[in-house]
């Protein structure tokens, strides 16, 4: 893991500014200079990250690389980067403690993978590293609790299909209703139409939901504490994002030297429903 990012808020908010965040963030995040009275239709900067101009930005199952990703001079390929300004991007929410909440990825809770916003499993085989940068604040934490960023890998995409059966339901099987529904160690993965299934392969039935495994072999890249790395933001009309970021001390870089495939994860930790982080403008880039 890295370093543990500064307690203070970055400058740089995210590139979409907000016109009047709530406790639900509108899908237009704060400007680079909030003034005290923004306009109804502040205009969104240039982004100075060459990852803001990939426009392939939606993960598949095996994302690969955009054809068209740019390369800055340090020798970094994006993988995509996401404003979320219109929709999750690929990112896939794992139950009714993370949602896509207008703009921004927002988990809450401590509800293990229902806490958690995932990426499906990418190509990685071309790269040393991975770094991840986003921007991130907070809602009611309490002291101590925290949310995570972790991350799985894999030699190959042998999952099993989505399957609808009767009776008892294993991996990848369904239509499930509830955890109790699926075998040991699985709960029920629950869809509002055909969005992939983490670690199962194919689209199944439109709106069945299938059994998962909980926990996929989760490997714990860094943790951010309430009261340490970050305060929680009381004044909604006036939020400050805090940047995580490969131009800083607490930059995310995965080794994924000897792997093929990986995916990604935010995971809340903290205690009750109001405990509320909020993701946005993620970008991913190998070298």
């Amino acid at each position: 893991p890295s370093e543990a990012p500064s307690g203070t808020p970055s400058s740089l908010p995210t590139l979409s500014p907000s016109t009047s965040p709530s406790d639900n963030p509108s899908s237009s995040q704060p400007s680079l200079s909030p003034s005290a009275s923004p306009s109804d239709e502040p205009s969104d900067p240039t982004p100075a990250d060459p990852c803001a101009a990939v426009t392939c930005d939606v993960i598949g199952n095996v994302a690969g690389l955009c054809s068209a990703a740019p390369t800055n001079p340090l020798g970094y390929q994006c993988l995509w980067f996401h404003d979320f300004d219109s929709d999750a991007g690929g990112w896939i929410d794992g139950g009714s403690d993370a949602a896509y909440s207008n703009g921004s990825l927002r988990i809450r809770d401590n509800s293990k993978g229902l806490s958690a916003f995932t990426t499906n499993y990418f190509d990685v085989s071309a790269f040393s590293t991975i770094t991840v940068g986003f921007f991130y604040f907070a809602t009611g934490m309490e002291s101590g609790e925290d949310f995570l960023l972790e991350f799985s890998v894999v030699e190959d995409l042998n999952f099993p299909p989505l399957v609808d059966t009767d009776g008892d339901l294993g991996l990848c099987e369904g239509d499930c209703r509830h955890n109790s529904d699926c075998g040991d160690g699985q709960i029920c993965f629950q869809r509002k139409r055909s969005e992939p299934v983490p670690g199962c392969t194919g689209s199944g039935t439109d709106r069945d939901d299938y059994c998962i495994r909980e926990e996929n072999d989760w490997q714990v890249q860094d943790r951010w504490i309430s009261g340490s790395d970050f305060d929680n933001e009381s004044d909604l009309d006036n939020v400050s994002w805090y940047e995580i970021s490969e131009t800083n001390a607490n930059a995310q870089v995965i080794d994924v030297s000897l792997d093929n495939y990986m995916a990604l994860r935010f995971r809340c930790d903290a205690s009750r429903n109001d405990d509320m982080v909020y993701i946005d403008n993620v970008t991913v880039k190998g070298t």
